[in-house]
């Protein structure tokens, strides 16, 4: 997996973009008239370090969902503002963040958002105030006996400080900004784009996490520290703006001046704040496709100005994007595979303010162009059902993924084996594909999603460890299926737990798929992740325990797949916890694919 690293000449100016399509084809840009549609909402709650997040519940609407192991979220049928609508991500232990999109009628509109972490930066005492610092110098001074409770009280005691700030050289900063973008509100309440050059975000809370405030009439001091890159193009003063949380774009409230290195201004209350020139806004809308020419979903479309700066949206399940550009002045864009790190070619435009400019096709075609997997989810009866569809390498690690709503999905992929797991509600599936070079395009027919609880299904699991005794788990085996490869054949067992959102999938893997004893080692193996003791644990072996898979009955689709295996594993906990004992078992399972 490739790694894309951003770097951001002069200073930066963030764009809204989505994947929406709108009805018409007027050269005219859009304006608040309270409409509302429908569509399908999909995306990825990541952390700062860009980790999927799960357990974070979304909001959009009236509706809401929890993402799963791989920080996806889905919410369906919801109806949202034309416009731009609002929604928000929270889990215990991060900030609450608001994302704003043009939703994509009658379609899927993909949307991430970045969740910071709630952890307290330095805590300081109300009757004396202070001063809290980062290492990269933005600091917020506070004064004595300037806090409040929400209701207006003053507040007396420990003051927990939890501070962040998002640097403009930061390769991240597309995909952290809150509302996604820098669509700011002028005193007149016209919309424009903001050029960054620094924010600071802080909340202030109790020892026992309830919120505070600062008092009526009393003020923080903010530093940004200006980057060395926008040193020299720094105006002396600058606005000052702050995120509504409430309409997702951003607000002018006073000034900053600069002092050396560094923008010095006074807040009165806080969210995220932002030093920012404001400029016109003009549009651009195109389409995002694969090197065969299919629409390429879930794309980052990136957009450098020529006064320098980037911004980033995503493409909805067409490939389609719309959003706000810089006018008047040269704008690159491109489009990226968010998984891989692909780009686009690079297509220029210069476009007068409120204005829409359609852009070439952004062809995703690097040197060496990525293979495309394609094929169908089905329900038992094989009629085509809506499904989120993911991708996986041979360690089980997140390529990419895609939301279906008529079956049909088409994914970019590396060479290698590619493990497709798919899910809709209670039922699951999965298959498996061998793509051997770059530049395939390869068909995996149907995946049957089918929830066999009527069938012979339950694998149970025994793992004894000196540290914790003996632990029992089973899995309600939804899917179980045989994939072939060159040199190995992995036989799975897969079920999606909808409450919890997580995909358990065990493997074994044997040289062979016949009956007999297969010694763990080269070509002979297991892994997977499991559910114990309400912890999620990625499983292997030991590297010098033993172990063994036998198969006593190996059917085609409609049997019962027969045996058992005992060896030296280790589970690896999702906070970096390690179990080490036996895992065993004794099965026989359906087959079903």
């Amino acid at each position: 997996m490739k790694t894309r690293i951003l770097v951001i000449l002069l200073s930066i100016m963030l764009f809204s973009w989505s994947g929406c399509k709108k009805d018409d084809s007027s050269s005219e840009s859009p304006t608040p008239t309270g409409e509302v549609v429908n569509t399908t909402l999909s995306g990825r709650i990541l952390n700062e370090q860009g980790n999927p997040l799960a357990g974070v519940i979304v909001t959009a609407g009236d509706l809401s969902a929890t993402t799963n192991q791989w920080g996806i979220y889905l919410i369906e049928n919801v109806s949202l503002s034309k416009v731009r609508a609002v929604i928000k991500a929270s889990k215990p232990g991060f900030w609450t963040q608001t994302g704003a999109c043009h939703p994509s009628k009658g379609t899927v509109t993909y949307l991430n958002l970045t969740l910071f972490n709630s952890t307290t930066t330095q805590t300081l005492t109300s009757s004396s105030g202070g001063t809290v610092t980062l290492n990269s110098g933005a600091s917020v001074e506070f004064p004595a006996n300037a806090f409040a409770t929400t209701a207006g009280g003053t507040y007396s005691g420990t003051v927990n400080i939890s501070m962040h700030e998002i640097a403009v050289t930061d390769p991240k900063l597309n995909v952290k900004i809150p509302g996604n973008d820098l669509i700011a509100i002028d005193q007149s309440g016209k919309d424009g784009l903001l050029k960054t050059y620094g924010m600071i975000g802080v909340k202030m809370t109790d020892q026992s996490g309830n919120e505070l405030q600062l008092l009526p009439g009393k003020s923080a001091k903010l530093n940004f520290p200006v980057a060395a890159i926008q040193s020299s193009a720094a105006p002396a003063i600058i606005d000052l703006w702050y995120f509504d949380e409430t309409i997702g774009k951003w607000k002018n409230e006073g000034r900053a001046t600069k002092t050396g290195s560094y923008y010095k201004g006074e807040v009165s209350h806080f969210t995220w704040w932002n030093c920012d020139i404001n400029g016109p806004l003009a549009y651009a809308s195109g389409f995002v496709k694969d090197c065969y020419g299919n629409p390429f979903p879930n794309a980052y479309i990136y957009t450098y100005a020529s006064i320098g700066g980037s911004s980033s949206g995503l493409s909805d399940a067409n490939g389609y994007y719309y959003g706000g550009i810089a006018s008047g002045q040269n704008v690159q864009i491109q489009a990226e595979d968010q998984m891989n790190g692909d780009l686009s070619q690079v297509e220029i435009v210069n476009t007068p303010a409120n204005t829409i400019v359609n852009v070439n096709d952004l062809i995703i075609n690097p040197p060496n162009c990525y293979s495309s997997i394609n094929g169908t989810t089905v329900s038992c009866n094989n009629i085509p059902i809506s499904s989120t569809v993911i991708c996986l390498d041979s360690l089980n690690t997140f390529l990419n993924y895609v939301y279906t709503t008529n079956g049909y999905f088409s994914m970019s992929v590396p060479p290698g084996t590619i493990k497709i797991v798919a899910y809709s509600t209670l039922e699951n599936g999965s298959s498996s594909v061998f793509v051997p070079s770059y530049g395939q395009s390869i068909s995996v027919g149907n995946i049957p999603l089918c929830d066999t609880i009527n069938q012979n299904n339950n694998l149970q699991l025994n793992f004894v460890s000196s540290g914790f005794g003996v632990i029992n788990t089973s899995i309600q085996v939804s899917t179980c299926e045989v994939t072939f490869s060159p040199n190995y054949q992995t036989i799975s067992f897969n079920d999606y737990n909808a409450n919890s959102g997580t995909i358990t999938s065990f493997e074994l893997i044997t040289t062979n798929y016949t009956p007999g004893v297969y010694v763990w080692g080269p070509g002979n193996s297991i892994s997977g992740y499991l559910l114990l003791n309400n912890g999620y644990y990625e499983v292997y072996p030991t590297q010098n325990g033993t172990g063994s898979t036998t198969i006593t009955n190996a059917p085609p689709v409609g049997g019962l797949i027969e045996g058992s295996f005992t060896g030296d594993v280790i589970l690896m906990s999702t906070n970096g916890q390690a179990l080490i004992g036996t895992l065993s078992s004794n099965f026989s399972i359906y087959r079903n694919h």
